[in-house]
């Protein structure tokens, strides 16, 4: 063979490396971008059929999910080519069941395969890498980004709704249209990568994980994928955790994984970034989690948070430059540790949240903060022991330079997209307001459906609105912000009482008409906080002001927090509204104390407080009164109508209104 023909033979190989490069890139970003969707869902159902108890239950388990990767303990030969793409197609087959899985049982069960099917899929995943491009941590990390980026964009252009899980409407048709192309092309990748392998890229022998492989590393990338799924990799759940703008919080996140991705294509910055990345990431992740604990401008820690979460990369960059070199059988130890560090904080934020229905997590109760900082430290000391390399720029340039640009274009169209513009009704027509426990958006099937309760306050156009249980912006809740996502399609002015940083379950209230005299209180709680928000607007000339409260389980909470609000209430010489979940029977002390100052605005339309049509609890089987909306005694007469509204599957309460036609 002369040279002219070496020299073609060497071009055609390096051609083919280049294409399997490109196709195990694209693999990689479907693979992280499913992931992150799937491990989403599957933490929000569970601790929803949690929720649905009371308690804990046998669905926890679906949480040992995470942990798949220890299935490589036992074995002592992998074809790496073939279990990547059979784990691959497992990974696809199941994202495409999520559309279309009716109950909360079925839905968490495919969530969690594709989960397992992922943690299976990484390590040859990174062993594939290794063999086909010599940059492999870097190509491996803007794959990552380009995943969650692009998430981002689906979950902005959804108003903080995945839209590859919820769609752009009620209909079904809406999330296929999007889904089943990056189906089609991850599988597609997936198969062209396996039809073109090479022997070098399938059968290895791999020895079994041993004590030197670095527990640390594990850690370090567990807390920082806590970080990530609770607070860092989501805006709208940044900014209700410091009550700061979405937009601002939205855009500076675009920003930064779309520049991440760009400039990572520029050699010199590149190359700096890499060389103090580790210093750069520990130190912005650090400064981050205690502005969000404890800076008191709502702008500052967004800003401090978007700089971290373009940092967080080169962290994930400095891990995997340790673990390139180890078989497919220590990957998988260190995944197993990442997995149990990231499951053990997720348990603990949340049993911050639900202490009061867990034994013995009383402990945890308003330490969320510690636990985060927790994680902050870990992710130090897992990150300190990391070895930096030089590295250079991703083969992979146009790629990574399209996704940049459509990660922060995605993300402004989304933020775009969905402004509220409201405006009051016309003077002289009635005012109609509502209220409705919604339930942290889960529907009686136990998934999260906004449309349903969009659906139902529609049918009503309600004026104002009292929300209880809104609270969303919360790994428990998937990370979807309904309270501003119903603000937007109802073109709704919102005041949101207490920042989520606080662990209290939401109250909301929405309304036509501005909003002044924002406040919020903390009732004295001996089970979980409790919170009462007022917002005051003008309504036929008068101030008006509307009260939303969520009360206690407990007898002794729901007693002393009666008479703690009308000690508030007494001080307002306002005409007053009182609305929302009050825990109570029609004929309990509680509501008794109530009236003895307010009217029942159920009763004032003409109804008896016991007629079974006013149950609002469960929404499936309407058998108690605990829902209400009550007024000043002197609005009483002005009530013209209060139905509450039956077969509306949207929560596990029924919504109540009123329509209160004040005379002009």
């Amino acid at each position: 063979m002369d040279t002219q023909e070496k020299n073609y033979a060497k071009g055609k190989e390096s051609q083919l490396h280049y294409s399997k490069g490109n196709l195990l890139f694209v693999v990689a970003t479907g693979a992280f971008l499913f992931f992150f969707e799937a491990a989403r869902e599957l933490v929000g159902t569970t601790y929803n059929m949690n929720l649905a108890t009371m308690s804990i239950n046998g669905s926890v388990v679906a949480v040992f999910a995470f942990f798949s990767p220890v299935i490589y303990f036992g074995l002592k030969k992998v074809n790496n080519a073939t279990l990547l793409l059979v784990s691959g197609i497992i990974l696809a087959i199941t994202r495409g069941a999520m559309m279309v899985a009716p109950g909360a049982g079925s839905y968490l069960l495919v969530a969690a395969i594709a989960v397992i099917s992922f943690g299976i899929l990484l390590p040859p995943l990174i062993s594939a890498f290794r063999s086909q491009s010599a940059n492999m941590p870097m190509a491996l990390t803007c794959a990552c980004v380009i995943g969650a980026g692009t998430d981002l964009v689906f979950r902005s252009l959804g108003d903080t709704f995945d839209v590859t899980v919820y769609g752009f409407s009620s209909t079904n048709f809406t999330i296929l249209v999007v889904v089943i192309p990056l189906i089609v092309g991850f599988v597609a990748a997936l198969v062209k990568w396996y039809s073109t392998r090479t022997p070098s890229d399938s059968a290895k022998q791999y020895a079994q994980p041993n004590s030197r492989v670095r527990v640390l590393y594990g850690v370090g990338l567990g807390a920082l994928g806590f970080l990530f799924m609770t607070l860092l990799g989501y805006p709208n759940n940044v900014a209700r955790w410091v009550s700061g703008s979405y937009t601002l919080a939205a855009l500076l996140y675009g920003v930064s994984m779309g520049g991440f991705l760009l400039i990572m294509t520029v050699p010199k910055i590149h190359t700096f970034l890499i060389n103090k990345g580790l210093i750069l990431g520990i130190i912005t992740v650090s400064v981050a989690v205690v502005a969000l604990m404890y800076s008191p401008v709502s702008a500052l820690a967004i800003i401090l948070s978007a700089s971290a979460l373009f940092c967080a990369p080169l962290l994930v960059y400095s891990t995997l430059q340790c673990v390139m070199h180890m078989n497919a059988g220590r990957i998988a130890a260190f995944l197993t540790i990442a997995a149990v560090t990231f499951v053990l904080l997720l348990l603990l934020s949340v049993f911050s949240l639900t202490y009061a229905y867990v034994p013995g997590m009383g402990i945890l109760r308003n330490q969320i903060g510690t636990i985060l900082i927790i994680s902050a430290f870990l992710v130090v000391i897992g990150m300190v022991v990391t070895r930096r390399h030089h590295d250079s720029v991703p083969v992979h340039k146009s790629i990574t330079i399209l996704c940049g640009v459509l990660i922060i274009l995605g993300t402004s169209a989304g933020v775009v997209l969905y402004r509220s513009d409201p405006f009051p009704p016309e003077a002289g027509e009635s005012l109609k307001v509502m209220t409705y426990n919604i339930h942290q958006g889960y529907n009686t099937e136990g998934r999260i459906n906004p449309w349903q309760i969009l659906d139902s306050i529609s049918s009503v156009n309600p004026d104002i609105i009292a929300l209880q249980e809104s609270d969303m912006n919360r790994v428990t809740s998937t990370n979807v912000d309904i309270v501003q996502w119903l603000a937007h399609n109802l073109d709704m002015h919102v005041y949101f009482g207490p920042d989520t940083k606080r662990q209290i379950y939401g109250v909301a209230i929405l309304s036509r008409f501005p909003l002044t005299n924002m406040e919020t209180w903390y009732l004295k709680s001996e089970e979980d906080q409790r919170v009462l928000i007022r917002a005051d607007i003008e309504w036929a000339g008068n101030p008006l002001s509307i009260y939303a409260v969520h009360m206690g389980l407990s007898e002794e909470d729901r007693t002393s927090q009666t008479h703690e609000i009308l000690g508030i209430l007494s001080k307002n010489p306002n005409c007053k509204l009182l609305m929302g979940d009050l825990n109570s029977y029609s004929d309990s002390v509680q509501i008794e104390a109530f009236l003895s100052v307010l009217g029942d605005a159920w009763v004032c339309a003409g109804y008896s407080s016991m007629d079974p049509l006013g149950y609002t609890s469960s929404s499936s089987e309407p058998g108690h009164r605990i829902d209400y909306i009550l007024v000043s005694k002197e609005m009483c007469m002005y009530i013209s109508n209060c139905e509450v509204i039956h077969d509306a599957f949207g929560s596990d309460h029924l919504p109540v209104w009123a329509d209160i036609v004040w005379p002009q």
